[in-house]
């Protein structure tokens, strides 16, 4: 049992939000900080090993410190309790609070508007600094919690650097007092960590607002001079790149701003074989042909584009990374082969060859605009945290970033790029996040303390986002990334895996009936995860007719769609798809043979 108790005396929780406490200006630390006498200086002894830990809320005395002494940023005068000192304000953001009146005009309309209170000290202090900003609440319509419990499932949220108190220590990722790296150098994040970073009262700063901001493209501020604000001093600082930038914008109506600081933020300021072009070796990787199960058939089409096929590439470029991941390559080799098509440039979607900078900042756009910006996933907020109710994908699902701190750190280079072109006090339109049952500054959630057994029960998680998690793909009501001779059992057993809720409670042919055995393009299978469920329709690449296999009835099916013959439903479209190009021709066609004879197989978690 628990109690609901409520305090009166300090009591900082991790990484919770902390409102304020008779301070104009705050910050909750979201990474340990050395407490020093001076920049640089000897630790103040008044703390524990001189270390302000994770999750402390202080007081800002001044910012005015210069940099250096192993700090890149300006060092911060803080106060902590009743000690002054000095913190190396890098990655840490400062809240500006004003004093609140709710029956004041400004308070009055904002709690009108469906804004909590507690956001209120915060607002209002931006807003007496720019009057012309627009605040608009977002009602997710979820818990704060339920959000965090299913932005902290599996790899979903990554954190990098040195620092341990942001990483899980959740099994499998900390065991026998080893963090597991995920990729060289990055961890899966804490639950607390996901909680500072998700809880939009973290940023309402002038430094860090700009996540919330409707990324779509503003002619009237976002000029080419705001643009080299974020260019300045990388390798896009060029003419060539500013023109390419700002017809990108025009095109897909879409921040020139933004799209200078998400390349910066993917490639750093200097220049990669993914924006020279540079030569590169897709090598043969054995592992990966062993654990994928490609051994026997090596020469496959997704044994060569996810496991090497030793030929040397060039002339490629991919700005924005995507597809830049891999358990068995180089991500960076992995996106260049996204970028390129597949190994053979046979995918063209998204203008695909990228073989040169103007395609691949296009293309690249193009993608991003369409799967996210145009999707309703229109902030950077969104785009790490996918909560947002009109969004196209799902809830938890379709997230560009798996970086927790990718969403701050590319709002503060927004920031930096206004406030050196005097354009903060332009109008800007901030679309904010609004939870139920968001924390409060005074309750806390304590075990009791008497002896009773405590129950343990498996907590819910969001269906989609354990349908994810098992190794699926979702789109729309489609259900996807599943193997040709698949039955229910395999299914229920990847669900299972993840959440010992989740199960297909109703598994229906394409024609309505209830089924068993192998599942094929067109059935539906109903998903639970105990308390909810959501239905989805199968679709396995290749198998059109919906026997969960390819033969020769779905090759005549193809070729009778060509020659407009037949009528597809819609799934048996998509399925016949096979390199997702968005049209049904020979390409398919020929794949499909292909795969009846033996010679390659269609791969069905191909990247669309």
């Amino acid at each position: 049992m628990k109690k609901l108790i409520s305090i009166l005396l300090i009591f900082v929780m991790l990484f919770t939000f902390i409102p304020v406490v008779n301070a104009s200006s705050y910050i909750v630390l979201n990474t340990n900080k050395y407490f020093r006498e001076k920049p640089g200086g000897a630790l103040i002894t008044g703390v524990t090993d001189g270390v302000l830990v994770a999750g402390t809320k202080v007081d800002v005395i001044s910012t005015d410190g210069e940099s250096g002494h192993g700090c890149k940023n300006a060092w911060y005068k803080v106060r902590y309790d009743d000690l002054e000192g000095y913190i190396c304000s890098s990655d840490q953001a400062i809240i500006d609070v004003a004093d609140v009146d709710l029956n004041g005009d400004f308070e009055k309309e904002m709690l009108s508007k469906g804004f909590w209170e507690s956001y209120l000290p915060y607002l209002k202090a931006l807003h007496e600094k720019h009057h012309n900003w627009i605040f608009t609440p977002i009602s997710i319509g979820v818990s704060f919690d339920e959000a965090v419990t299913n932005e902290s499932y599996g790899e979903i949220s990554l954190v990098d650097g040195t620092d341990e108190t942001l990483r899980s220590k959740e099994w499998p990722y900390y065991q026998n007092g080893t963090y597991k790296q995920i990729e060289p150098g990055w961890y899966v994040a804490s639950r607390d960590t996901v909680s500072y970073y998700l809880d939009p009262r973290n940023f309402l700063s002038e430094e860090y607002i700009f996540m919330f901001e409707n990324l779509k493209y503003n002619s009237s501020i976002q000029t080419e001079d705001a643009v080299r604000g974020v260019t300045g001093g990388t390798f896009l600082n060029t003419n060539e790149y500013l023109n390419i930038l700002m017809k990108t914008a025009r095109t897909y109506n879409v921040s020139p701003v933004y799209l200078a600081s998400r390349i910066r933020q993917e490639k750093g300021s200097t220049d990669s074989i993914s924006t020279t072009g540079g030569s590169f070796t897709f090598s043969v990787d054995n592992s990966c042909l062993n654990n994928l199960g490609y051994a026997s058939d090596p020469n496959s089409w997704n044994a060569l584009n996810s496991c090497g096929n030793g030929k040397t590439y060039s002339g490629i470029y991919n700005y924005f990374n995507i597809g830049a991941y891999s358990s068995y390559q180089s991500p960076q080799i992995r996106g260049l082969i996204w970028a390129n098509g597949g190994y053979d440039a046979s995918v063209t979607t998204y203008n695909r060859p990228w073989n040169s900078k103007e395609r691949a900042i296009m293309g690249g756009t193009e993608y991003i605009a369409s799967k996210y910006i145009n999707a309703n996933q229109n902030t950077l907020y969104y785009q790490k945290f996918n909560v947002s109710p009109d969004a196209v994908y799902p809830i938890y699902t379709h997230q560009y970033m798996t970086n927790i701190r990718a969403h701050s750190q590319e709002a503060y280079s927004i920031y930096k790029s206004y406030k050196n072109n005097n354009l903060l006090n332009n109008t800007y339109e901030f679309l904010i996040p609004v939870y139920n049952n968001m924390p409060n500054d005074n309750e806390v959630i304590l075990p009791d303390d008497d002896n009773e057994e405590e129950i343990v029960t498996t907590p819910d998680i969001d269906v989609n986002t354990g349908v994810v998690a098992s190794g699926f793909k979702i789109n729309g009501d489609v259900i996807s990334n599943i193997s040709f001779n698949t039955n229910i059992d395999t299914i229920n057993s990847k669900l299972s895996s993840i959440n010992a809720n989740l199960k297909v409670t109703s598994y229906l042919d394409r024609y309505g009936n209830s089924a068993s055995g192998n599942v094929g393009t067109g059935d539906t299978l109903v998903i639970s995860n105990g308390s909810t469920t959501k239905s989805y329709k199968v679709v396995i690449y290749g198998d059109n007719n919906g026997d969960g296999k390819t033969s020769i009835v779905d090759l005549l099916r193809v070729q009778k769609d060509i020659l407009g013959s037949s009528n597809l439903s819609t799934y048996d479209r998509k399925a016949s798809d096979t390199n997702r190009d968005g049209k049904v021709d020979v390409v398919d066609l020929l794949r499909v043979q292909k795969q009846i004879l033996g010679n390659s197989t269609i791969e069905q978690n191909r990247s669309d």
